[in-house]
């Protein structure tokens, strides 16, 4: 996938456009539910909330906050749990993942603010979900420069979900390093995401 570069003029005059068409759509849409929006108090704030929404959910194209190793210590596999929302790509609808985060650190462990970081840089885009957890796992390698990384992501898909008795659910996996090439590692990922996953907290 090949991405033009974007100076930060033409970025920022594509937000403001983006911001007044999020705004029209949601009038328009409101006014189509028969809402006189403009002098009703549930929803007269409506459209200026979803522009702002929706600019939130593609700040991933302008992300700059740079990502730092917090700690330099010996661990075993970290393991964290992370939910937050992307939007698909062939529908421009979001959809809701509940993501699994593995590494193997090698001297250098991330802040636990960190890891929603690099998943939120990620995910604030225009996604497919296979290609977010591939490009996650990436990301972690390089900042970390870890042994391995896995992550699985489960998510729902408010594009399928809205169709008769679909679900919407799909579940992925990204293998990197040490999960590749050493099966015992790899099941010991599996078995922490499991308990993770069952996990109360």
């Amino acid at each position: 996938m090949k991405l033009r570069k974007l100076d930060r003029i033409t970025k920022n005059s594509l937000k403001k456009d983006i911001s007044k068409l999020a705004y029209k759509l949601a009038s328009k849409s409101l006014e189509y539910s028969g809402r006189r929006w403009m002098i009703d108090e549930d929803v007269k704030d409506t459209p200026k909330r979803f522009a702002k929404a929706w600019l939130e959910l593609i700040d991933g194209y302008s992300f700059r906050e740079r990502i730092n190793v917090t700690f330099t210590e010996e661990s075993d596999m970290e393991c964290k749990p992370i939910t937050f929302i992307s939007t698909c790509e062939h529908h421009l609808l979001p959809f809701v993942c509940r993501a699994y985060i593995i590494y193997i650190p090698n001297k250098k462990v991330l802040g636990l603010s960190k890891l929603p970081l690099v998943a939120e840089k990620w995910a604030h885009r225009y996604q497919l979900q296979e290609r977010l957890a591939g490009q996650i796992a990436d990301d972690l390698m390089e900042i970390t420069e870890a042994e391995g990384v896995m992550v699985l992501i489960k998510g729902i898909h408010t594009c399928e979900c809205r169709k008769r008795n679909a679900n919407g659910i799909l579940i992925n996996t990204a293998l990197r390093g040490t999960f590749i090439e050493d099966s015992t590692a790899k099941m010991e990922g599996y078995e922490m995401i499991k308990v993770a996953d069952n996990s109360k907290w």
